[in-house]
Order: C-alpha cells, then sequence, then structure tokens
C-alpha cells in the first residue's frame, strides 16, 4: 500500500470511527503507521495504525501510561481522543488485515533532531522533564511493561549475537561494551529497582518549543510511549543522554548537563551513577546491533538507521574516555560526593602530624601557567630547554635552593608533545597539572611524609613522562587507603625499592633525577596526592584536560599539606564566575562580553587566543592583532623603545618622523602630511574638525548603518548608533544615504553600473540640502564593516567623491578597518575603488594593538587647518606607538603578508562559496583577502535574515575553537577577519569547523520556505 493509500484509508477511519471529516499525512515510524490528522489546516491529531498481530495490551497499557501522565503536570504528553462510542482502541480493516487502531492529540514542537546539538540550558531543561516523568511514573503499572523487549537495557547482552554483523570500524567497541556490560555491570542493574520508564528517550521523541530564538527553545514534550517497560530508572537518563550526547563537542559534559537537571527533580543514588555510562554506551551498541541487523535483512527503511552513523562516533568517543573520571563527573552533576572518601582523607591529613617531604615551606612560587608573564606568549617558550634556563634564572633571582610550581595551574608546556606536529593547537589536550613541582638540584632527598608501604615503582625512563617513580600507599586511622606519587626521579635512588616494603615516616627513600633519566624534564620533584588510583598505578596521569579537572580535583586533591605549605598559595585554580561577579560590581554594564559563555583569555600568539585553562582559540575575529598577537619583532621593538623612552610630543624625536616617511611612502599624492592620536575613534573626530575647519561648513554625509567612533560627535554620525539600542536618533547636521550593498540593497550584483547608481544618492542628497546644510564632506569606511562587511561595487566612491568635491566638500576615507595589506590585492581599501581620498583614518591595527590612530591628509589641508588653535595630542605619535607601528610594517613587508591575505584569503573565499552551495542558511560570501562576510537567510527571495542562525553559528564556533563576529545592521553576517599570518591549515580548520556547525544550524532553523 503506498503512502497516499494509507493517507486515504486513514480519512476513512477518522470518518468512520471518530465521525471527522480531516486530513491525513503520513508520518515516519518503525513498525506501526501513523498519520497527522489535520482540521482545517491545523494539526489536532495522530491516528495511530498499528502492525499486524499487535498485542492489544500493548495499546492499552499506553492509553493507561498517557492518562497518568495527563492527571500530574509533569511533562507534557499526548492525551488519548476516544472512538464515537467512547472507546480509546478500536479494531479496523486495514488493506487485507485486521489492525488495531487509536488516536492521540497532536503535540505541537520541532523534533530534539531537528534542533540537535541542544544547548547547555536545553540539555538541564530535557534531564529536568525526565527526571519529573519518573516521578509521576513510579507508581504506575501495567502487566506489558514486563514484556519481553529487545530495547530492554537489561537484556544489552543478548545483542552480542549481532556483533559480527556490525562496521569493521566499531565492531570491537560494542563487543567490548557488551562484553564488559554482561560480565561486570548486568548484575548490578539487576539489583536496581524498576519501575514505568519511556525506554526510548530518544532524539526523535523529544519536542522542543517551535520558536526561531539561538537556544532553539525549551522542551515542549515527549511523544512515543511505545516501548514503554519495566526498568531502573537510571535506564531512561542513559537512553536520553545517549542520543543527546551526539554530535555535541563534549559529550561527558553534555550528558553532565542532563544528569544536573534530572537530579535536580528526582535524586539518584551512586550506584546508578557507577551504571550511568556503561548504560549509556551499552545503548549505543544495542542500537548499532539492532541498525546492523536490519541492514544485512535487506531493510531498506531509512529510519532505521538513522542514528548509525552518529552512534558509532559517539561509541568510539566515549569508549576512548577514562571510565572512572566520567563517572567521577557524572557524580558531581548529581550532587553526590565526587569520590567517597576524599574529604575524609583530606580532614586525615590536615589534622595529622606530617613530615614535609622536602623543606620547601619558605619556597618561592613560579608562575608556570598560560598567563605566565615569565614565559611569554610563544608556547615554544615553554619547552623544556626554555622552560629549564627560566625555573634556573628564577632561583638564582631569588637566591633560592629550590622553587615550587603550582597545583592545578593550566599549562602549555604539555602542549609541546604535539603543537605544531599531529594535532592542532586547538584540539583538546592534557593542560592542567595536577600536582606540585618541587624544583631542586638532582640528587635532592625526598622523605615519606606518613609511614607507608611501597605500592609501586617504576625505574624506566619514558620522555615528556613521569620518568622513574615511587607510589607509597598509606592508611588512615580508619583504615582507608590513599597515595602518595613521587615522580621525576633519580633511577639509581630508587634501585633497591621493592613493592610491598614499609617505609618508615620522614624516611629518606628517593632522590630528584637529573635528565635525560628522570623523563626528560628540569630537574624536580612531582609531588601528587591520590585518594583513588583508579587501578591505573605508575599509569595515573599527573595531567588532564579542563573539562576533566574537576572530577581530577577530587581524585587528587592538593598535596600542600605535605610540603608543610599554606594549600591557597599553591592553588592555581580560576573562578570565571567570580570574575563575571567583580566585573558586574566594577565595570560599567554598557561594556558587554562576547558570546553567550564568556572567554577568559590571558594570552595570545600569532593567529591563536588562549583561555585560562590553556585552551587554544584560532582567532578570526580580532584584527587589532594585525600581524598576529604578540608578534615577537613587534614586541621586542616596543620592550626596547619602552625601556628607553616614552614621552609626549612636544620634543623632537626621530620614532615620529621616520614613521611618518615611511606611512606616507605606501600614500598617492597628495596625501604627505600625518598627524597621530591615540585611537581611531580620536583620529575620526579630527578629520570631522579638519573638515569644518577647511570648509567653513558643518554638516557630513554618512553611510546608513555606518560607525565611525565612540566619541559624542562620532556617535552622533554613526547610524548604526544612534538608530539602534539606546540611539536617540540622528542629528540635523548628519545626512544618511544608503550603503552600497548590492546583495540586500535595491540594485543588485550583476546590474549595469550598480556603483554609479548608488553614489547617484549621494548627488540627490547634495541638490537638495540648503545653504545652511551644506556639506563639509562625506566619510565612509572603503569596505563597511559594520555594514555587513560589504565590498562597494565599481565605480561607487568615485562618482561619491567626484559629486561631494563638486559641491566643495571634502572626502574621508575611513581604512580603520581595511588599511594595510588586509584585502590583499590593495594595501588600502581606496585602491581598489581607484580613488584617492583628501583624508584617510587609521586605527586599531595601525601599531598592532597598541595605542594609535592618524589622520593622513594633504599639506594645503593641514595648512587651512592651522587656524592658530593649536591640535595637541599628548600621546599621539609617541615614541613607542611609532616605534610599534613601524615594526607593524617592518613585519608586512617583510613576511609578505599581503600576498599571504590575497593568496590564503582568496583560497578562504573559494572554500566558503563551495559551503554556500552546500548550505542553504548561506545567501552570500563577499570580501577581499582576510576581509570576509557570510551573510546568512531563511529565505533567497525574500532574504529574510537569520540573526537567530547566526548567532548559534558563533557561539557554536567558539566552543569549537574558532572565534567570529557578527555584523550588519539586521546582526546577520558572520565576520571572518583573521590576522594576517593565519596559514591555508589555519583556513581548513576553520572552513571544516563552519561546515560542521552550519549543518546544525540549517536542522535547527530551516527556511521559511
Amino acid at each position: 500500500m503506498t503512502q497516499t493509500q494509507g493517507a486515504k484509508q486513514a480519512q476513512t477511519i477518522l470518518q468512520k470511527i471518530y465521525g471527522m471529516t480531516a486530513t491525513a499525512h503520513p508520518l515516519a515510524g518503525e513498525r506501526d503507521l501513523n498519520f497527522r490528522i489535520d482540521i482545517s489546516g491545523e494539526p489536532r491529531f495522530v491516528l495511530k495504525v498499528m502492525h499486524a498481530g499487535c498485542d492489544r495490551e500493548l495499546v492499552e497499557m499506553q492509553c493507561a501510561l498517557l492518562g497518568a501522565l495527563n492527571n500530574n503536570d509533569a511533562i507534557a504528553a499526548p492525551s488519548v481522543q476516544l472512538t464515537s462510542d467512547g472507546d480509546p482502541i478500536a479494531t479496523v480493516a486495514f488493506g487485507q488485515e485486521q489492525r488495531l487502531v487509536w488516536m492521540i492529540s497532536y503535540l505541537p514542537g520541532r523534533l530534539m533532531s531537528d534542533i540537535a546539538p541542544l544547548a547547555s540550558a536545553q540539555l538541564r531543561d530535557l534531564g529536568a522533564a525526565i527526571g519529573r516523568m519518573s516521578l509521576a511514573l513510579a507508581s504506575f503499572d501495567h502487566p506489558a511493561l514486563t514484556r519481553t523487549l529487545s530495547w530492554n537495557l537489561t537484556a544489552a547482552a543478548e545483542h552480542r549475537q549481532d556483533v559480527g554483523m556490525v562496521d569493521d570500524d566499531v565492531r570491537g567497541a560494542v563487543d567490548h561494551t557488551l562484553t564488559e556490560f554482561e560480565y561486570r555491570w548486568s548484575a548490578q542493574l539487576a539489583a536496581r529497582p524498576a519501575q514505568a520508564i519511556h525506554n526510548d528517550v530518544n532524539d526523535h521523541n523529544v519536542l522542543l518549543h517551535a520558536n526561531r530564538k539561538s537556544d532553539g527553545g525549551a522542551i515542549a514534550g515527549v511523544i512515543d510511549f511505545g516501548d514503554a517497560a519495566q526498568q531502573p530508572v537510571v535506564c531512561e537518563l542513559a537512553i536520553a543522554c545517549a542520543y543527546a550526547a551526539m554530535d555535541q563537542d563534549d559529550p561527558v559534559e553534555a550528558c553532565c548537563e542532563l544528569v544536573r537537571g534530572f537530579c535536580s527533580e528526582r535524586a539518584l543514588e551512586g550506584a546508578d551513577i557507577a551504571l550511568l555510562l556503561p548504560l549509556i554506551k551499552a545503548r549505543l551498541a544495542v542500537s548499532l546491533c539492532v541498525s546492523s541487523r536490519r541492514r544485512n535483512a535487506g531493510d531498506t527503511d531509512p529510519y532505521a538507521a538513522v542514528s548509525h552513523e552518529a552512534a558509532k562516533a559517539l561509541l568510539k568517543r566515549l569508549a576512548a574516555r577514562q571510565a572512572d573520571v566520567t563517572t567521577i563527573r557524572f557524580r558531581a552533576a548529581a550532587g553526590l560526593d565526587d569520590v567517597p572518601g576524599s574529604r575524609r582523607i583530606v580532614e586525615f591529613l590536615n589534622s595529622s602530624t606530617l613530615y614535609p617531604v622536602m623543606s620547601a615551606a619558605s619556597a618561592p612560587v613560579m608562575d608556570l601557567g598560560v598567563g605566565s608573564l615569565r614565559l611569554g606568549a610563544n608556547p615554544a617558550e615553554a619547552e623544556l630547554g626554555p622552560l629549564s634556563r627560566q625555573i634556573d634564572a628564577f632561583r638564582a633571582e631569588n637566591q633560592a635552593s629550590m622553587v615550587l610550581g603550582r597545583y592545578m595551574e593550566p599549562r602549555l608546556l604539555y602542549q609541546s608533545d604535539g603543537f605544531g606536529a599531529n594535532q592542532h593547537p586547538c584540539d583538546e589536550r592534557r593542560t592542567v597539572h595536577l600536582g606540585i613541582d618541587v624544583f631542586a638540584d638532582a640528587g635532592s632527598e625526598v622523605r615519606a611524609p606518613l609511614a607507608a608501604v611501597v605500592h609501586r615503582v617504576t625505574r624506566i625512563d619514558l620522555p615528556l613522562d613521569y620518568g622513574p617513580l615511587v607510589i607509597l600507599r598509606h592508611t588512615t586511622t580508619d583504615g582507608e587507603g590513599f597515595y602518595t606519587l613521587f615522580g621525576h626521579l633519580q633511577a639509581a635512588s630508587v634501585t633497591d625499592l621493592k613493592e610491598g616494603q614499609s617505609i618508615a615516616a620522614g624516611e629518606v627513600f628517593c632522590r630528584i633525577g637529573a635528565p635525560p633519566e628522570n623523563g626528560g624534564w628540569p630537574p624536580h620533584l612531582h609531588l601528587q596526592l591520590i585518594v583513588d588510583d583508579l587501578g591505573l598505578a605508575e599509569g595515573f596521569p599527573g595531567v588532564c584536560t579542563a573539562g576533566e579537572a574537576d572530577a581530577f580535583a577530587c581524585l587528587s586533591p592538593n598535596p600542600a599539606a605535605l610540603l608543610g605549605c599554606p594549600e591557597r598559595a599553591l592553588d592555581a585554580r580560576v573562578d570565571d564566575e567570580g570574575l563575571i561577579r567583580r566585573r558586574e560590581q566594577l565595570i560599567g554594564p554598557s561594556l558587554a562580553l562576547s558570546y553567550d559563555q564568556p572567554l577568559h583569555i590571558v594570552r595570545g600568539f600569532g593567529p591563536y587566543l588562549y583561555d585560562a585553562q590553556a585552551r587554544a582559540y584560532l582567532d578570526f575575529y580580532n584584527n587589532v592583532a594585525h600581524v598576529g598577537h604578540s608578534h615577537p619583532h613587534v614586541v621586542a621593538t616596543v620592550q626596547r623603545q619602552i625601556g628607553l623612552l616614552n614621552t609626549n610630543t612636544r620634543y623632537l624625536h626621530g620614532q615620529m618622523l621616520d614613521y611618518a616617511e615611511r606611512l606616507t611612502a605606501l600614500l598617492p599624492e597628495p596625501l604627505e602630511v600625518c598627524i597621530f592620536v591615540n585611537s581611531a575613534s580620536e583620529a575620526n573626530e579630527l578629520a570631522l574638525r579638519m573638515a569644518r575647519a577647511v570648509t567653513g561648513r558643518h554638516d557630513m554625509i554618512v553611510a546608513a548603518d555606518a560607525y565611525h567612533g565612540h566619541t559624542t560627535a562620532l556617535i552622533e554620525m554613526s547610524p548604526y548608533k544612534y538608530n539602534g539600542p539606546g540611539g536617540t536618533g540622528g542629528s540635523d547636521w548628519v545626512h544618511e544615504v544608503p550603503v552600497a550593498d548590492d546583495y540586500r540593497g535595491p540594485y543588485k550584483r550583476g546590474e549595469p553600473e550598480v556603483g554609479l547608481r548608488y553614489a547617484a544618492h549621494v548627488e540627490q542628497l547634495l541638490d537638495s540640502l540648503n545653504k545652511e546644510h551644506a556639506c563639509a564632506g562625506f566619510i565612509a569606511e572603503t569596505l563597511p564593516s559594520v555594514g555587513g562587511q560589504i565590498v562597494l561595487p565599481e565605480g561607487y566612491l568615485k562618482g561619491v567623491y567626484a559629486s561631494v568635491r563638486a559641491h566643495g566638500g571634502l572626502c574621508i576615507a575611513d581604512e580603520v578597518q581595511t588599511g594595510f595589506g588586509r584585502l590583499g590585492n590593495a594595501f588600502w581599501g581606496f585602491e581598489e575603488q581607484r580613488v584617492v581620498p583628501d583624508m584617510i583614518v587609521l586605527g586599531k591595527p595601525i601599531a598592532n594593538g597598541f595605542p594609535m590612530g592618524a589622520v593622513v591628509t594633504s599639506r594645503a589641508i593641514a595648512e587651512a587647518f592651522d587656524t592658530g588653535m593649536e591640535f595637541f595630542a599628548t600621546f599621539g605619535g609617541n615614541p613607542v606607538a611609532c616605534a610599534a607601528a613601524g615594526a607593524v610594517l617592518d613585519v608586512v613587508e617583510g613576511e609578505s603578508l599581503m600576498d599571504n591575505a590575497h593568496e590564503v584569503g582568496g583560497h578562504f573565499l573559494d572554500e566558503l562559496r563551495k559551503l554556500q552551495q552546500r548550505h542553504e542558511l548561506i545567501g552570500d560570501v563577499r570580501g577581499r583577502g582576510f576581509f570576509i562576510g557570510v551573510e546568512l537567510v531563511h529565505d533567497h527571495t525574500t532574504l529574510e535574515p537569520a540573526a537567530d542562525a547566526a548567532a548559534f553559528v558563533v557561539n557554536q564556533l567558539r566552543h569549537r575553537g574558532l572565534l567570529a563576529g557578527i555584523d550588519g545592521p539586521l546582526h546577520n553576517v558572520i565576520k571572518l577577519r583573521p590576522t594576517m599570518v593565519t596559514t591555508a591549515a589555519d583556513v581548513a580548520r576553520a572552513v571544516g569547523l563552519m561546515d560542521q556547525v552550519l549543518t546544525h544550524a540549517t536542522r535547527r532553523f530551516p527556511p521559511t520556505a
């Protein structure tokens, strides 16, 4: 029977059984036939035609269960619609078979599969909804709940018979998961109390409110209770986690959010949480076995394999995770004591008499963290050779026999095992140090803090690892065991130690090693306290990822007490939430932070920024760092100059003149006179003053949506501000013309003389102004950035400049965003339009972030501005700023960065246009070099702006390690302005991430037409 025939028969059933005249539309289903029933064009019901041979008791159970949920406001669920005879179920002839039929109300919303991956708040919302649902069903019972069902997780091991059908690349993980489940976890699961659960809270059974907010909407309800069964309640949470974690950047953290939500409504015990990860993996394995079996049997229904590839990817990722650490993260999310006994052991140590492992109580502490001023920005300075020299220098400066390195300190030095090699710097890696370092002379003695037994001795030398190490086992007065780990030792000092050997408190039992035998590190002791070694012994990590830090802080508490040092002085943990609270108290609220989860940035180098946890982000946003963050040449130049002189410009100094000569040499005549200030806002303010002084006029012409700075006058001539939130509208001295946007504006790309047609608006405006409002000039970015990363159509500025000059005005080119070679094919934006302005305004990238701005103009205009009123900017063009600006030119020229922008930026544009062909959300890709805009739209005909999708995309990119921004008057243009040192490899990564995120965004924000 075709879908059309089925729909017609469904409409006949509606008329006969329910007395309704309606339209039926087929819906996806696994075994049963489902039809959406529309009345007067509005979805009202879902008619369910059960498969032949369906047990009536199963349908009765679902009707009763929905009735129980509808008597409780725990979660939205469909209600059962009775037949004309008042029955919940009917039997009808469907085709050649007798089938059971029942109907439920239509629950509005969007499937989670259309919106996934869910945001953090949605995950918590889903977890809370499931928790409430489980409470509502806690007392519900029905005989059909105990039927045999292959999807039941208590029966997961039975699917081992199908493992041979699973794809080769994941077969081993499936086999291991199901085998481990059978022999390690199934008995524990069977011991947990069971109740009625939905049993299939997957991404096709969860609905979200159908809105277009950037978060996709809150949980609207749950549907399809056909797999409901009596199972331990933790199975409900595990199944939801298995599907919600698919495609998540951090699947474990996604599951933690679900756990937090669930446990906010219904508490779980430690025994439940211990089963959660095995159950999540088991559900994924069962799903893969079922879909593989159906595929081998010739089942071609797409729904049967809808989650197959995502389940494979997630099972592989979870199989690579350290199970015990993941469980600790789950326990913390559930509000349980993260590591049973951890607090008791810490209390025992704090109340005991300890022998200091080394006499380090007065030793100075060295900052080895990602934000260390001592180590500088270049990750290469964190490698072992430079690091060793820095430690030696620090010890000498402090005249110290030993130096301490902090606990839980995020460090870049561990990136040397992958940085620039097989891993990308933005990949997740171990960064957080789990012990305390005692840097001292090789051969320094190490003592046992308490009576102990040697638990493990390793004498081998492993590069970039502990080297020779000893683990001691101690026992509290209550008989609880714990461990102390001593790494980077002298091999000869542990030769005679044997596992099981007793060590007395205060006994010298080992010594610090020297490279290379100690793993290659500078001579030091790595001291770590371990509450539970997870059975890993010498394989217990000394460094973890930022996502695992909270869990490992429970496994490895601060060992400062073992050195006789205060914990706080050696604890490097960062409290971002505390920083946010301090900022809210100390900084004006109008100064906003970027992204839904603010970034705490502490270091930058090249095209990367690093947060306080040493996560790296590829920076395609901050064009201030024109030649890359902390470029060594710029840094060294500034350091030399600021170490010699930085003063105001009342004195003669060659730095200013040298830079002015270099800058004007890059400009066409008659642009030959410079005035330096401290920022682009000052520069635009000065250009406005000069235009008014020279012309004797007051008014200005600006492009719609333009932004030129934050001074009072500049806000008044920035439509982006005065027409935006908090704005008060335009002033009578400011006259707007349309921005020459050939994608969204009235004249479209490809039409004849588009540039001149836009320029005609300026001519018309000038002709309409009376003498009182005669314009002093026209100011515009040569490629409007805030206006939406616009590339002006050919001939636009030539036509505008001709009109303005003919009416006695001056032409000001705002080159703050586009100058210094960013466009690749031109050093200045105005060159692309083949015009020469009367003044250009520079800022931001001019000195790679050092405060500086400039106005460059003709000698005639500069002299006309000399009216007797002195212009003075105290530090404008100071020696340090000019040195930094000169260094920027050195790098742009010496490293051929304009050519790099042309080649790599051009390739980036090509790749983005390929993405445009694959993703309907992309309406336009435009730009030059490293100045690129990607405009998102919901409809390619109406150009309905997709601001919601743009916000989602940039926030998802941020979570994946790529920083981008949003611009445009409709807030729907993703702006991409990489540093000039960006490579083709960086672009490849960015394109890959954008492809992933746009795929998710397209599901979440489907086209309107």
